[in-house]
């Protein structure tokens, strides 16, 4: 009796073990990529929306009067310096211009004439031919030819800028803020023809709570983010005091604006505020899970799921920080399909 049950117990001992190297056999291997995690020390921002706003508004009005004959530019468009807005009429001031360039064409013969008549009658007069009265009454209409050519060239300078300052230009870079006049309509030099926001001095203005504004001071750098693109600020302005939410109003002038940024519309600030140590792991090494943000780490050929909280995020990688050591593998691709425990085999270190 006795060996017969041994054989039987040798005969259900050799099938488990046979059953457990298969399905060891089975067990699927997922081929991954790593990268060695490296402990750094990295800045630690504060972030916060704000707005732009600019310190300079420009009222536009014409150097000359004269009726609107055409406008180039209408409300909201951005405008460069020196940029045609508007053109006044120009046709009297051209028809004056060719009236006087014909009048200077009529006195500079006369001049002739009367410089050989003038030179003339000195020579006689010197040599004692002629009288002194004689003298004087041709030089005296030399004299008046000569202060009347150089009044009408001096006119018709005057009519020339006059009609270089029929076209209006924006002083500024801007947008239209206000279009105040039409076409056919008069104007003068008191009329206000357009209101322009001025591009060249952009501020954004934001708001911190009081922990944070120790870290600030004047001439400090800031992050400016708003519709797509990035530019820098420098701060110029800290409230001495607090609202009555206890927060810092701040203002920070914007350098080179660039396209998308204008007065009125909202952005995101980013403050350095210090450093934190951590590990900057790629974007794509960051998995989600409800409200958990975890790696994975491979750990004795096994995937490992580890909680990690992030501290910062700068381009396409994150600075995180975790239960995490200098030289662990933490997965960058192939963890699609991973789980807790999942054997893994380790193709690429990056």
């Amino acid at each position: 009796m006795w060996p017969f049950l041994l054989i039987i117990f040798l005969i259900f001992s050799c099938g488990r073990e046979e059953v457990k190297q298969a399905q060891e056999q089975k067990e699927r291997i997922f081929p991954v990529k790593v990268l060695r995690a490296s402990q750094g020390s990295f800045p630690l921002y504060y972030s916060t929306v704000g707005h732009f706003e600019t310190g300079e508004k420009v009222k536009v009005r014409p150097e000359i009067s004269g009726i609107v004959e055409k406008v180039f530019i209408e409300e909201g468009q951005k405008v460069s310096k020196g940029e045609k807005l508007l053109k006044i009429r120009d046709t009297d001031l051209i028809k004056t211009a060719e009236e006087i360039e014909a009048r200077i064409k009529e006195e500079e013969a006369r001049l002739k004439t009367l410089e050989s008549i003038y030179k003339r009658r000195e020579k006689l007069f010197q040599e004692g031919l002629i009288g002194k009265e004689e003298f004087e009454r041709v030089r005296a209409d030399y004299m008046t030819s000569l202060a009347r050519l150089k009044a009408l060239k001096a006119r018709l300078e005057k009519i020339k800028v006059d009609l270089a300052k029929t076209f209006i230009r924006s002083p500024v870079e801007g947008i239209i803020k206000a279009k105040l006049v039409n076409e056919g309509e008069w104007v003068s030099p008191q009329t206000v023809l357009f209101e322009i926001i001025s591009l060249k001095d952009i501020r954004f203005v934001f708001k911190i709570p009081q922990e944070i504004a120790k870290h600030l001071q004047i001439g400090k750098a800031v992050k400016i983010s708003a519709n797509g693109s990035s530019v820098e600020g420098v701060i110029f302005y800290i409230s001495p005091e607090a609202d009555s939410s206890r927060l810092i109003l701040v203002k920070a002038k914007v350098k080179d604006p660039s396209k998308g940024i204008f007065p009125g519309s909202y952005g995101e600030a980013m403050i350095e505020v210090g450093t934190v140590e951590g590990f900057r792991v790629p974007e794509r090494s960051l998995q989600v899970s409800g409200r958990q943000v975890f790696l994975w780490i491979v750990k004795d050929s096994r995937a490992v799921k580890v909680p990690v909280e992030v501290i910062s995020h700068e381009g396409d990688s994150f600075v995180v920080r975790g239960n995490i050591k200098a030289g662990d593998l933490i997965v960058t691709d192939g963890f699609m399909f991973l789980y807790e425990g999942a054997r893994v085999r380790v193709e690429e270190y990056l």
